[in-house]
């Protein structure tokens, strides 16, 4: 049997248990009361630091909005300023030969669709201009509008040297489905119209969004020769045979300024360069309306350390002899095939 020390230990044991559970509970309760407590305090830190981090942010971005602000006004007194003075030298310009500023304000439309109005015309260059920001004031930037006794071209004078120069950004801009051809007239003299002011576009003015393929192909590695075309084809027709290919960047069918007529071959660039060597497969060699289609990298012959011109020109105004030799490199270059139901060199 248990000694009565054993016994009062374990009675005072059964008599202190609930005052010590009771103590734990309350060392439990103050320990997670704190510790909520700090919790609470660490997360108003931090949103006190997330909310000085945010008006931080907030004046930094006021500050760099006024600093913005003020260097467009700078800017803007400093344009007008180049405009007061522009205007004084055109004056001067105008007063010593006014046709000088007025041609350096003209600019020729050609490929208009047959039947366009002078008003249907004007509407749209005007609001082209205005969607563009080529227009450099309020008001209409257009100052006249005269379509040829053929409706074929149009000549356009604006209202100021630098919004005819903006203008000249929409060459092969697609009007009524057909792309425009735009130029300075023949009696434009750019050197006589420099101090009338800039002879090409402000950069600023935004044609990206515009359907446009330009007329005028740079003279760049993606430029292609397309050569043999027969010469009762134009623009469209030509377009139809590259079109499988991909849209182009811009395109041109040199025309013979005497007859009106094509002389046989153009120049384009596409809007994706990499498809150049399927153009060339697919194209080069064939046989179209009993001509022979050569079709090349305009600039081919200077890479591989040529002359300095393109060999277009020359192929365009060769003598017969000359297409006569061109020929036989031709039939002796040629695979020995049938097309189309005969020798494409016995259709010449």
């Amino acid at each position: 049997m248990p000694s009565q020390a054993v016994l009062a230990r374990n009675q005072n044991k059964r008599t202190l248990s609930p005052v010590i559970s009771e103590r734990e509970a309350g060392l439990k309760a103050q320990c997670i009361r704190g510790a909520a407590n700090r919790c609470m305090g660490m997360d108003r830190d931090a949103a006190n630091t997330d909310a000085a981090a945010q008006q931080d942010a907030l004046r930094h971005l006021e500050q760099q909005l006024r600093q913005r602000d003020e260097t467009i006004s700078v800017l803007q007194r400093r344009l007008e300023h180049f405009r007061v003075w522009l205007l004084g030298v055109q004056a001067q310009v105008s007063a010593r030969d006014p046709q000088i500023i007025k041609n350096a304000r003209r600019l020729y439309v050609g490929g208009i669709p047959e039947g366009t109005k002078e008003e249907e015309l004007r509407a749209f260059f005007e609001g082209v201009m205005a969607s563009t920001g080529a227009a450099v004031a309020p008001g209409p930037p257009i100052a006249s509008v005269k379509v040829s006794s053929d409706r074929s071209y149009a000549f356009l004078e604006l209202r100021s040297v630098e919004e005819a120069s903006n203008a000249m950004a929409f060459d092969g801009i697609l009007f009524n489905d057909v792309n425009l051809k735009i130029r300075r007239p023949s009696n434009y003299n750019p050197e006589e119209a420099a101090p009338a002011g800039p002879d090409c576009p402000d950069p600023c003015v935004a044609t990206a969004h515009l359907a446009m393929c330009k007329t005028v192909v740079e003279d760049t590695w993606d430029k292609i020769f397309v050569g043999g075309l027969p010469c009762n084809y134009g623009d469209e027709q030509v377009k139809e045979l590259l079109a499988p290919y991909g849209s182009l960047k811009s395109f041109n069918l040199v025309m013979d300024k005497n007859t009106g007529k094509s002389k046989g071959y153009a120049f384009c660039e596409f809007s994706d360069p990499r498809v150049i060597p399927q153009v060339i497969n697919g194209l080069h060699m064939q046989c179209l309306e009993r001509k022979v289609l050569t079709v090349k990298r305009a600039l081919e012959g200077n890479r591989q350390g040529g002359g300095s011109k393109s060999m277009a020109p020359a192929l365009g105004s060769a003598s017969s002899s000359t297409r006569r030799q061109q020929q036989q490199r031709q039939r002796a270059a040629a695979p020995a095939q049938r097309r189309r139901g005969g020798w494409c060199w016995q259709c010449e």
